[in-house]
């Protein structure tokens, strides 16, 4: 008998994880959940954020000019050249039905505690989309708490970790009709001790950025992009509002290696007030998709600031790098 899913949240609390840094600005929510659990497991994931300063002028060209949603940006953070760095590794495997994915999920979830399973929100009660839109997401397995009963840990709402419990038919339903079939597995494997991943996310670190190139088209060209006459004020606040949420967390994300691998606290402080600047525009956007009215002024003002102090700040961490 299905397992009752009025009483699905089996947490009185968000699923304890740093939801100050871990959230859905820049990661997506497949890489967000394996960041979250791959530190409980003890893997040092800051290492995985050398190359999350996003270039302005990719978000820009992704999702003003070609209107890329939010969740398509590609990020190269937590590819398996990342993974290596921590000491660990993904794969990916693909099934036909999840009751034939059962054996290797067991099997895995013996050793590791969680394994991400792709499928369509149109199937979990607990989702925005539920019995209204097939998107393709990832929840997260971390083993079953009865028999044909999951513990799944995913989003709620307000895009927060929690704990649910599935009966398996929801579980099977939510895989079986998605296209992909997939579950990422992740597993540890050994690593050269020659060298730290720390070492070599620094010297990753450096390659990338000086070979970053920006012109901070975002920044630069808001005017014409809050006042474009071909699309409709709500349209134009909403591509603002996504544009700088990955803006914001890209920044957030880079700091906290700034901070933690780099040891450069005078540049993670100036890009935690860029992240936290980039999230006032975000806000603001937000308001602007109800209100149907964008102050452009302020928001020209503030990105033109923000422009000046991302220059500054690339520059002096390509001049501590050595890279400049």
């Amino acid at each position: 008998m299905a397992l009752n899913q009025d009483t699905l949240n089996i947490e009185s609390q968000p699923f304890p994880y740093d939801t100050e840094h871990y959230d859905r600005r820049f990661l997506d929510c497949w890489r967000r959940q394996a960041v979250v659990f791959l530190e409980k497991c003890g893997a040092d994931v800051d290492l995985l954020f050398y190359n999350s300063l996003a270039s302005t002028d990719r978000i820009f060209e992704d999702h003003i000019l070609n209107h890329k949603p939010k969740y398509a940006f590609l990020t190269p953070s937590i590819d398996n050249e990342g993974l290596s760095l921590t000491g660990w590794q993904q794969s990916l495997k693909t099934y036909e039905t999840f009751e034939l994915a059962g054996d290797d999920l067991s099997e895995h979830l013996e050793k590791i505690p969680f394994a991400i399973v792709m499928g369509s929100v149109f199937y979990l009660p607990h989702c925005p989309e539920y019995q209204m839109e097939h998107l393709n997401h990832s929840i997260v397995l971390s083993g079953q708490c009865a028999h044909s009963v999951w513990e799944v840990i995913d989003d709620d709402p307000s895009s927060i970790l929690r704990t649910y419990r599935y009966d398996q038919s929801y579980i099977e339903r939510y895989f079986n009709n998605n296209g992909a079939r997939l579950i990422r597995y992740f597993k540890p494997i050994e690593i050269d001790t020659t060298e730290s991943g720390r070492d070599i996310a620094i010297q990753k670190c450096a390659t990338y950025l000086s070979s970053m190139e920006d012109s901070y088209k975002l920044l630069t060209e808001i005017e014409w992009i809050a006042n474009n006459p071909y699309e409709s004020v709500s349209i134009r606040a909403k591509k603002i509002h996504e544009a700088f949420s990955i803006y914001s967390g890209s920044r957030s994300l880079f700091s906290r290696f700034a901070e933690r691998v780099l040891g450069d606290q005078v540049a993670a402080s100036h890009l935690n007030d860029i992240a936290a600047e980039a999230m006032v525009i975000k806000y603001a956007m937000a308001k602007a998709e109800i209100t149907h009215r964008i102050n452009v002024g302020s928001i020209v003002s503030r990105c033109e600031k923000l422009a000046v102090h991302e220059r500054r700040t690339l520059s002096l961490l390509r001049k501590n790098l050595g890279c400049s």
